[in-house]
């Protein structure tokens, strides 16, 4: 039996309860005749209800193509049904989804991608917000090659925190050695997150892994040396590794101190390479 909500028919279940009470659905919006993303929440604690309000007022507030678009949001909590998230519906595949049926991606196929991540999270650090969360699971692509950010239900809106950023939440083989050691964290941690999701969409493997414990993979992200792209893919390049090296330094200090910087060396290669910025995702299944 599918949750109800007003100007909205659920069709199909997208994904199921993904930590809070609740799914994802698909739906038809009556009113703009259009598909439409249901995100269902019943939150288990006050913690989560205030997560998920910040998301969603996140999204309701920001603007940009690359962005996903909310249509509507509804608080059911007093009628016991939770909170409704009405989004748009995502036509693609995630990244993550890609690189399960690729194994790994060429060069010129991901620095147009990244060059619109960047893009993205660069409007996001001028709204003064972090992500938080970056990974190939949260990328979504479409057919034409569009990309769209999704999941802010960790995002920090840095205006309105008092004292400073530590945050040790996230995917552990995503976070950056200041979440691990719960330090401050700023913008240089999404740049950690898209590196570290760079170097996994170009080899098919993370930077740093273990088999072990969640303590080894801490103790090697802030103390192992990061090893070489090619060792797990011959054809990256040594600029290429070069980029991955900024953006992955240990030291906040020592990383790309913008988006806009990150990205002006990857424009700067593909215009060496002579890559297009378009290409057709289909061709991927």
């Amino acid at each position: 039996m599918y949750p109800e909500l007003q100007w909205y028919r659920i069709t199909k279940t997208l994904s199921e309860d993904g930590g809070m009470c609740g799914g994802v659905y698909l739906a038809d919006d009556f009113r703009g005749k259009r598909k439409a993303a249901i995100k269902h929440v019943i939150p288990k604690s006050n913690k989560h209800a205030q997560m998920f309000r910040q998301e969603a007022n996140h999204y309701i507030a920001l603007r940009h193509p690359n962005l996903m678009q909310v249509y509507n949001f509804a608080d059911e909590t007093r009628n016991g049904k939770g909170y409704f998230l009405a989004m748009e519906f995502i036509e693609g595949w995630s990244l993550l989804d890609i690189l399960k049926k690729t194994g790994l991606m060429p060069e010129e196929r991901l620095i147009p991608m990244f060059l619109q991540v960047l893009d993205t999270i660069g409007y996001l650090h001028s709204q003064e917000i972090l992500h938080l969360d970056i990974k190939p699971a949260n990328i979504m692509v479409q057919p034409n090659g569009n990309v769209k950010i999704i999941d802010m239900g960790i995002s920090i809106d840095v205006k309105n925190q008092v004292g400073e950023l530590r945050n040790h939440a996230g995917t552990p083989a995503y976070m950056a050695p200041e979440q691990i050691c719960r330090e401050q964290i700023g913008y240089y941690t999404d740049i950690w997150q898209i590196g570290i999701t760079l170097f996994k969409a170009l080899t098919g493997t993370e930077p740093f892994v273990s088999v072990t414990s969640r303590e080894e993979l801490n103790y090697r992200i802030v103390n192992y040396k990061l090893p070489k792209a090619s060792d797990f893919y011959p054809e990256i390049s040594d600029e290429i590794q070069r980029i991955l090296e900024k953006a992955l330094a240990k030291s906040p200090h020592d990383r790309y101190s913008s988006c806009d910087e990150f990205a002006r060396d990857l424009k700067n290669y593909q215009l060496k390479r002579c890559y297009q910025d378009t290409y057709n995702y289909t061709n991927y299944f």
